[in-house]
């Protein structure tokens, strides 16, 4: 029996993606049977139903059968996704997502990529509720009414992790309910990656929606990890983001920002992030432009606050980008060298983010961005406070990332 535990995670991941057929399914079924439990859980905690090449009866209906014919494969199943299923995607698939979900009695986390929620109304959703989901995944979904988006996490008291990435629609916004009916999850992770075009009526629409309900279905009191997007050209993404901040101002330790991309003007908005301990900052065009506005925001927690939480920095630059250093980066190094900084910061972070690379040697480029950036860092680097990596974006029905530190 070979050591799965050495196998990549990634790698398994792919394999067990890669499987539709039923023959493939019954094989792996019956491998399944003779694997240890540590393996099983390995192979086949997400499972990834979708509708690339074949009919999702066939999809959902063999899955089905491979899970009523191994109750420990469907046992193993913790995390489900399922992509591309639209009402008008024939036939429907209303009754067997039911069985399926029924069929998965230790299903955590619900993963949906580009699903019209009205394949899922009544017996899917219900069932859904009643698992009391861990995680939730929503990236351009689209939902008749903003009740659903509600029954769909009222079910889930435990819910630790909620995304809206992508375009989340909501066609009607208004609200029957209650305030008072309504389950809060205490979410810990939250991500709000959300498509901002008015024209598509996308974007912030369903957060905005649950704002002037005046009662959002879940509590942000308890969020560790928060994942936001802002544009340099809507205000009032910027005074959503700083209104979150400072709700979770209490318990929040880690930031993720994607810095939108739009015109090569500096955002002249500030974002309020000087109590968190772990800060991340990613865009994917002019690195000149965005690591200004990131110094400008640092000035500011210098001049106004005078002390700072910040113990790690981290940038993410997509490698065309990061291929030459800029000069914004000897201005960082100073600053924070410099009290209130220098006293918190452990550990700046630059990462190059390659894509459409097939087969980079990750080390090579590694050493060749330490070598071009160590002179623009270089208070930093004598105390050992820099480090440089080469990640390595796939892209795929989810980002898989192969890093390499120096």
């Amino acid at each position: 029996m070979p050591d799965w535990s050495q196998i990549p995670q990634e790698l398994i991941d792919t394999i067990v993606d890669e499987v539709h057929h039923s023959s493939d399914l019954k094989s792996c079924s019956l491998v399944n049977r003779a694997f240890s439990s540590r393996t099983r859980v390995r192979l086949f905690r997400h499972v990834n139903l979708g509708y690339r090449r074949y009919s999702w009866n066939t999809v959902f209906t063999k899955f089905h059968e491979l899970c009523v014919s191994s109750l420990r494969l469907s046992a193993s199943v913790k995390i489900l996704t399922i992509t591309q299923c639209h009402i008008t995607t024939p036939p429907s698939t209303s009754g067997i997502l039911d069985l399926i979900i029924q069929s998965l009695p230790n299903l955590a986390v619900i993963k949906l990529f580009h699903v019209d929620i009205g394949c899922f109304l009544n017996g899917p959703i219900a069932c859904l509720s009643s698992h009391s989901l861990l995680g939730i995944h929503l990236d351009s979904v689209a939902f008749d009414n903003i009740d659903q988006f509600y029954d769909l996490l009222s079910g889930s008291p435990r819910l630790k992790s909620l995304t809206l990435s992508g375009a989340v629609l909501v066609s009607n916004t208004e609200s029957r309910r209650s305030k008072a009916c309504r389950a809060l999850p205490q979410v810990e992770h939250l991500v709000l990656r959300i498509d901002h075009d008015p024209v598509d009526r996308v974007g912030a629409l369903i957060l905005e929606s649950i704002f002037r309900q005046g009662g959002c279905p879940f509590s942000v009191e308890r969020v560790r990890r928060l994942t936001i997007d802002v544009n340099n050209l809507h205000t009032v993404q910027f005074d959503r983001a700083n209104a979150m901040l400072a709700a979770t101002s209490q318990t929040l330790q880690e930031l993720t920002v994607f810095l939108m991309s739009q015109t090569r003007s500096t955002p002249c908005h500030i974002l309020c992030f000087g109590s968190i301990r772990k800060v991340c900052f990613s865009f994917m065009h002019d690195t000149g432009v965005n690591l200004w506005w990131c110094i400008r925001n640092l000035i500011y927690i210098r001049d106004k606050l005078g002390c700072s939480t910040i113990e790690e920095l981290a940038f993410e630059i997509v490698s065309v980008d990061a291929r030459q250093p800029v000069e914004e980066w000897k201005e960082l190094d100073v600053l924070l060298s410099r009290p209130p900084f220098s006293d918190t910061v452990k550990l700046l972070r630059i990462t190059n983010i390659l894509r459409f690379t097939p087969y980079p040697d990750l080390q090579s480029s590694s050493e060749t961005m330490r070598a071009k950036y160590e002179s623009f860092v270089p208070l930093l680097r004598r105390k050992g406070r820099v480090s440089f990596s080469s990640v390595v974006n796939v892209s795929g029905e989810r980002d898989q990332y192969f890093t390499s530190d120096d």
